[in-house]
């Protein structure tokens, strides 16, 4: 008889011999990987806690997105040889609007604000992270220079106030003065233990900006930015010279120029403003997701 073929392997051994090696193999190519990684250093065994360490992902500086400055009126490469001479390397955008210049760190923002300030430049910005004033409102005194209640504060009541501005509104018959305090040294509890202020009863009000337009500079009449933030030429609400709007010799006379587009109307106009069409283009680029277009952008910047 001749001998009995061997029969088909066992399925069951053929398929843990292939488990088997695909395994090593798997082994081997992570062990590959890992080295070619250069992260590798960061992989950590999520059960062993006593070895693990959080990645900190700051400079340790504390270090904050910064507001642009934009600067106006001054040749590109002035303005940057004289920033870097102090030392500092920010990165430049050109636009319309002026040279934007965006540092790395507040302390950068602080000596290029000094360097900008030594040399006269006009440039405005905004409000760095964190220093946003807190401000209330005083109703109830008569129209006065904002300094007088600024040193009265001060003088009487030990207040430090870092801005005082006279508001007027159309709706209402009487100015009232907005006040901005460093955040966090006082609280609306102890501003009313004030009753009054000389020998006039005054109210204290919290500050709450309901209006839905972008914000108005009242020193350069522009959009975008506040007064407290800009160090552009004044220009005149009243006349659109370069004074301020108190100062205007021509407040007597009844007709307006618009420092903006030289239209026969006040620069602030809100009327005016709502003829270009501007509240509804800002809608329409937030709801496609983009930042909203500067209110204003119709007008020379």
């Amino acid at each position: 008889m001749g001998k009995a073929r061997p029969g088909p392997p066992d399925d069951s051994n053929v398929g843990k011999r292939r488990r088997q090696q695909s395994a090593e193999n798997s082994e081997g190519d992570e062990d590959t990987l890992l080295k070619q990684n250069p992260f590798a250093s960061l992989v950590t065994n999520p059960q062993d806690q006593s070895n693990c360490s959080t990645v900190n992902l700051s400079d340790g500086s504390g270090r904050k997105k910064q507001p642009p400055l934009v600067v106006k009126n001054v040749n590109f490469s002035t303005l940057s040889t004289g920033i870097a001479e102090c030392g500092v390397n920010p990165v430049y955008k050109l636009t319309r609007f002026g040279i934007k210049v965006l540092c790395n760190s507040s302390q950068e923002f602080n000596q290029v604000q000094d360097h900008l300030k030594m040399c006269s430049y006009e440039y405005y910005t905004h409000d760095k992270p964190g220093e946003r004033p807190y401000r209330v409102i005083i109703r109830g005194l008569p129209l006065a220079e904002p300094g007088i209640l600024q040193s009265q504060l001060e003088s009487e009541y030990g207040l430090e106030a870092q801005a005082v501005h006279v508001i007027r509104r159309k709706e209402e018959s009487e100015p009232f003065y907005l006040v901005h305090f460093l955040k966090g040294s006082t609280t609306l509890k102890k501003l009313r233990e004030i009753k009054h202020i000389g020998s006039i009863i005054v109210q204290w009000q919290a500050y709450r900006n309901n209006r839905a337009d972008v914000t108005q500079c009242l020193n350069c009449l522009h959009h975008g930015h506040g007064t407290r933030n800009c160090h552009l030429k004044s220009r005149c609400n009243h006349c659109g010279d370069a004074h301020t709007s108190d100062q205007c010799p021509k407040k007597s006379e009844s007709t307006k120029h618009c420092a903006n587009c030289d239209g026969a109307h006040s620069a602030t106009d809100p009327s005016v403003q709502n003829t270009y069409g501007l509240d509804s283009k800002r809608q329409n680029q937030i709801n496609r997701g983009g930042s909203p277009p500067i209110k204003g952008q119709q007008h020379q910047l």
